[in-house]
């Protein structure tokens, strides 16, 4: 059986400000998307289950002002027998929201981009999975990044720094069952080269 623990999925941005305040534009880049909020329709590539169905509208439920029917797919990792799927939301005031699916039914509330998110390039979220609440044989984790990010990297728990591809969304994706390849920073780079962000990852 397999156990996925909601406690090591997380949001990796600080988000002090509540849905209802304005997107600021960052220093060096946006939150912004050419149609508005990244991500393609629900079910556009593929049925959603059921259970996925019942999950999103959980996380609506308790997502004060993310407008129902708004929600879209950004990016997903498959694994083994799971998958993780960062989905978007248009909040109160037109801001973008995001949180993550799991296969398995698992999600949370969304979390809406106020005016700390532009403190940071990098919005990501992480889910683990194993046989047991203490054994880890899984990582994956799904994000999107500011306007000004040209690369993604993570750093490996064996100390190699791998590129990670982003789609038209500025979204990427990662996962693994090796333990050598459980990632230990994300890292972000502008178009000169240079490091703009770097976060722990896992464990």
């Amino acid at each position: 059986m397999i156990f996925v623990s909601a406690v090591l999925i997380g949001l990796a941005v600080t988000l002090g400000a509540t849905a209802g305040d304005p997107v600021p534009a960052a220093a060096n880049g946006s939150w912004s998307w050419e149609a508005g909020l990244p991500g393609a329709p629900l079910g556009s590539t593929g049925a959603l289950s059921q259970r996925s169905q019942a999950a999103i509208g959980a996380a609506l439920d308790v997502s004060e002002g993310v407008q129902d029917g708004s929600v879209r797919q950004v990016v997903t990792v498959n694994g083994a027998s799971d998958g993780l799927t960062l989905l978007s939301g248009v909040g109160a005031n037109g801001e973008p929201c995001f949180t993550m699916l799991t296969d398995l039914g698992g999600t949370r509330e969304f979390s809406c981009l106020g005016n700390f998110a532009a403190q940071g390039a990098i919005v990501r979220f992480v889910g683990s999975a194993g046989p047991t609440v203490d054994v880890i044989d899984r990582v994956s984790f799904v994000g999107v990044v500011r306007s000004d990010v040209a690369r993604v990297a993570l750093m490996t728990a064996k100390g190699v720094e791998q590129e990670l591809p982003l789609n038209q969304w500025r979204a990427f994706g990662f996962t693994t069952t090796s333990p050598d390849s459980f990632p230990v920073a994300l890292r972000v780079y502008g178009g000169d080269g240079s490091l703009v962000e770097e976060l722990p990852t896992y464990p």
